[in-house]
């Protein structure tokens, strides 16, 4: 999953969730984050930037549930093995799916995704938040 935000051309993060796991129990996890950050005050007369890359193993907690044929909930749940990449970072995730084809399903809810990290003069605390919208295609 790769997630982009920006506001007011000023701040940019992306973070990339790299996961495989099986459906009774799940392994262990990487989120991979890049983030740039840049900030202009007075115009542009004073201006500061900086980034930051880091690699975060994950642990993760998984359940799907199936209220009806062709219809699934998915809740997810993961936190970093602190003090490796980042002090903290934790993800919570819910969606409501919908199975259009044996292979397609559509997907809406909400994700929350936290990370806390300080190392080498650079502090990053951030919080993305919102309803993500999908297309699944399982081959």
């Amino acid at each position: 999953m790769l997630r982009h935000v920006g506001h007011r051309g000023c701040r940019r993060q992306q973070s990339l969730t790299l996961a495989a796991g099986w459906r009774a129990i799940e392994n262990e996890r990487v989120r991979a984050w890049k983030i740039e950050a840049g900030v202009s005050v007075a115009g542009g007369v004073v201006s500061r930037s900086g980034d930051k890359d880091f690699v975060d193993p994950i642990l993760a907690l998984r359940a799907n549930y199936s209220p009806a044929p062709r219809w699934s909930a998915i809740a997810h749940i993961d936190h970093g093995v602190t003090g490796m990449g980042s002090d903290s970072t934790t993800q919570v995730v819910a969606t409501l799916n919908y199975q259009i084809t044996d292979r397609a399903y559509v997907s809406a809810g909400y994700r929350r995704l936290d990370v806390d990290c300080r190392s080498g003069g650079t502090r990053v605390d951030a919080t993305m938040a919102g309803p993500p919208l999908g297309l699944t295609w399982r081959f």
